[in-house]
């Protein structure tokens, strides 16, 4: 089950880094992340768009720890440490410092 979980964790990530290439990665994660109807909150690490994102690809009855940074993603559950492509990692940034208001949860939309 935790190659599983690894697995889909490493999917959708590479899904996201798809996503962001192009002449505005940050906006079209941004984008893609708002027409999936994901939020998160600013600052935690826990709750970023990104580990909402990457949740929902979990199964609805898995339970792990996991963290995304500006730099990575870690699930030491999962003994799992996946460095951030470079498009991600600016669009935690850039969602971190206040872009992409819509993107916040409780805010409205």
């Amino acid at each position: 089950m935790n190659t599983q979980l690894a697995s889909a964790i490493r999917e959708a990530l590479d899904t996201l880094a798809k996503v962001g290439q192009g002449p505005n990665p940050v906006g079209a994660i941004a984008a893609y992340l708002r027409r999936q109807g994901i939020r998160g909150k600013r600052g935690d690490c826990h709750q970023c768009p990104v580990a909402q994102y990457l949740r929902r690809h979990l199964p609805a009855d898995c339970q792990v720890d996991l963290k995304v940074s500006v730099d990575y993603v870690e699930c030491p559950d999962l003994d799992l440490h996946i460095p951030l492509a470079e498009a991600l990692a600016d669009f935690v940034t850039c969602f971190d410092f206040g872009g992409f208001p819509e993107l916040e949860e409780g805010t409205v939309q």
